[in-house]
C-alpha cells in the first residue's frame, strides 16, 4: 500500500486572502500577491528599499556614504568594508518581516496626515489607484539595494 499525501484532519488552513476580485487579492497586506505582475513587484521592492535607506536608523549614514572615505575609516572598521557592512544592514532590514508596518507605508502619499501641503499629489493619487502592497517584495542582497539605490539616484540626476 502507497503512502497518501494527504494533509492530517488537524493541519490548520491558512487563508491566502479573504476576498479575490478580478484577480486582485485584497484585505490581507501581509501576504505576497500571486497575481502581482514583475513590474509592480519591481517597483514594491524599490519602494521598500527607498523606505529602509531613508528610515531613522540609516538615513544619517546614507547620507555619510558619498563623503570621502579615508584609510582611517576602514581602519576603524577592524578590517571590514563600511560600505558593504551599511548595504548587509539595509538589506536584512528590508528582509525582515517585522519591519513591515515602517516599511509598508509610502511616505508623503496620505493627504490626511500631511495638510500642510507636504503630501506629495502624484504619489497620493498612484497610492489610490493602483493600492500598492510594499509588503509584496522580492528579498534583496545587499548588492541589489545597493544598485536599486545608485540608479535611483542617477535617474534622479539626469532629471535636474
Amino acid at each position: 500500500m502507497r503512502p497518501q499525501n494527504k494533509r492530517p484532519a488537524s493541519a490548520p488552513t491558512l487563508p491566502v486572502a479573504t476576498a479575490v476580485a478580478n484577480g486582485t487579492v485584497y484585505n490581507d497586506r501581509m501576504i505576497a500577491n500571486p497575481h502581482s505582475t514583475r513590474e509592480e513587484k519591481k517597483l514594491q521592492t524599490w519602494w521598500r528599499v527607498a523606505n529602509a535607506v531613508f528610515h531613522e536608523k540609516f538615513v544619517n549614514r546614507f547620507c555619510e556614504l558619498n563623503d570621502i572615505m579615508k584609510r582611517k575609516d576602514y581602519e576603524a572598521a577592524h578590517g571590514g568594508n563600511p560600505i558593504k557592512t551599511f548595504w548587509l544592514e539595509v538589506s536584512e532590514f528590508v528582509n525582515d518581516t517585522q519591519n513591515n508596518p515602517v516599511l509598508s507605508v509610502v511616505l508623503y502619499s496620505d493627504p490626511d496626515v500631511y495638510k500642510d501641503g507636504d503630501c506629495d499629489l502624484r504619489l497620493s493619487e498612484w497610492v489610490l489607484e493602483e493600492e500598492p502592497n510594499l509588503n509584496d517584495f522580492t528579498p534583496q542582497t545587499f548588492a541589489s539595494c545597493q544598485q536599486l539605490m545608485n540608479d535611483a539616484m542617477k535617474a534622479k540626476s539626469k532629471m535636474l
